[in-house]
């Protein structure tokens, strides 16, 4: 990759972005609760999995309809065709580094807290997996739907903006720090900011979205494996 690369003028302001994701946070708020009612009896798992891809699909859909509706190609989204293959490599190396750093910042973060941090919500719907079809479900959603939902938003979408507005050092920390807030976990904030700052930087580097796609997916998928290693041992 070549850190030399500019990225290309974002193809929305930065008050468009903002909209664009304040509408999509209300359209999942509105909906994702009658999901739910609907679909109560299931097991926890298939919940888990249905509002996640529901609400990766709403991402990818309303970016989509946007970027589309501007007559761009995939190329200008950092997703062209051939910048697939291009990405896959770097992106697991770094993936593997992003997950190292997260690893250690959450070990950092643990000496300062008075009381171990609760397993996060997917992780005890995973590690309650009875058969290997709902174990294959949790593990799509955390190495596939969910890197490409959330790369393209925060990537995709709002980084760009960001990075003409302020900057790309400035951009970086603030898009890694919005991308642990939004995950809504306190005891875990600072390793997500490190994990989005390195994702963030990575698409800044490459221009290639399908980086930060496959080293998100990377870095979720060695910390299933971590997981289920201390279910399985």
């Amino acid at each position: 990759m070549n850190e030399d690369k500019e990225l290309p003028s974002s193809w929305v302001s930065l008050k468009e972005a903002v909209i664009l994701m304040a509408l999509i946070a209300i359209i999942i708020t509105i909906t994702a609760p009658l999901i739910n009612v609907a679909i109560k009896p299931w097991p926890a798992i298939w919940r888990f999995f249905i509002l996640t891809v529901w609400q990766s699909l709403v991402v990818i859909g309303m970016v989509g309809l946007v970027f589309f509706s501007r007559r761009l190609s995939l190329k200008d989204l950092g997703l062209g065709l051939p910048m697939f293959s291009q990405g896959l490599g770097p992106g697991i190396y770094w993936g593997t580094g992003i997950f190292i750093a997260v690893i250690i910042s959450g070990m950092v973060m643990q000496q300062f807290l008075p009381i171990p941090p609760k397993p996060q919500a997917f992780a005890e719907v995973l590690l309650a997996a009875q058969r290997p079809v709902e174990l294959g479900a949790g593990i799509l959603i955390a190495v596939v739907v969910a890197p490409l939902a959330e790369e393209l938003l925060f990537r995709g979408l709002l980084f760009p903006a960001m990075r003409e507005r302020v900057g790309p050092t400035a951009a970086i920390i603030l898009n890694g720090v919005l991308f642990a807030g939004v995950h809504m976990d306190l005891f875990r904030f600072i390793p997500l900011a490190v994990g989005g700052m390195f994702l963030a930087w990575l698409f800044n580097r490459s221009r290639n979205l399908y980086v930060a796609i496959a080293a998100h997916g990377t870095w979720n998928a060695l910390m299933l494996a971590v997981l289920l290693l201390g279910k399985f041992a």
